[in-house]
């Protein structure tokens, strides 16, 4: 995830650190545990600096993740939004298909297999660069109208708000570049067509990357439950294998 944010191939991370680029495979892809001093070594070298949390242990967390796994995408959706804001969900993320995106926030967490309850009102969207005022043509004649662009943190994370029509209690967020991230480009290598979802989803590793970095504390929350989605299915890949 360091290499991630800051943008480093494996081969030029694994330069700056002094080991093969094997080595550094290895690693990343879970068949080798690094030491506490190799991965503080190797988050420096991207220019982070690793830090260590005590929290009260809780395996609630692991156990919701796993049910939320074996769900399908929308059926996770279901288990934790009240069924009536449900339909404004659904059009918000059919208006999300009319743009060249990727979904980020709360809601990608949950189609990824998070188990937090996403509060009710936003879906965040990432476009592309050659969205532009295509995209935003498509969503004003479908009857979403724009806000205007809100960038108290300067560029980082930028977002614009478009209102659903009808009064709908899901709006949708346009947002250039989020923390974390090297914008659309980037998140889009790893994005996924989920069933029955008609926009492109983060990967949950990238969504852990904007909640680490993230200036909003309701982003940074989220990390968390990502780390257990992402635990989760490093397992279910090494029991299927």
């Amino acid at each position: 995830m360091s290499r991630s944010r800051a943008g480093l191939t494996q081969r030029e991370l694994a330069t700056r650190l002094g080991v093969s680029q094997a080595q550094l495979s290895r690693v990343e892809a879970g068949r080798r545990e690094p030491s506490f001093l190799f991965v503080q070594r190797a988050t420096r070298a991207c220019g982070l600096e690793p830090s260590i949390r005590l929290t009260t242990a809780d395996d609630s967390l692991v156990a919701l993740v796993g049910q939320q796994l074996a769900r399908a995408p929308h059926a996770r959706l279901a288990a934790l939004i009240d069924g009536a804001e449900l339909p404004g969900l659904r059009r918000a993320l059919e208006a999300s298909g009319r743009v060249d995106g990727v979904l980020i926030g709360a809601v990608a967490a949950v189609l990824t297999g998070g188990a937090g309850v996403p509060p009710v009102g936003v879906v965040e969207l990432v476009a592309g660069a050659g969205a532009g005022a295509g995209a935003e043509d498509a969503l004003q004649a479908a009857g979403w109208s724009p806000s205007l662009l809100e960038a108290p943190f300067g560029e980082l994370h930028a977002r614009q708000r478009w209102f659903a029509p009808n009064s709908s209690t899901w709006d949708l967020e346009l947002i250039a570049a989020p923390a974390g991230t090297h914008g659309y480009s980037d998140l889009a290598e790893r994005a996924t067509t989920l069933p029955g979802v008609a926009v492109q989803v983060a990967d949950a590793l990238d969504l852990l990357r904007i909640a680490h970095a993230s200036p909003w504390p309701a982003d940074r929350a989220r990390a968390i439950e990502l780390n257990v989605v992402l635990e989760a299915r490093r397992l279910l890949a090494a029991a299927a294998a």
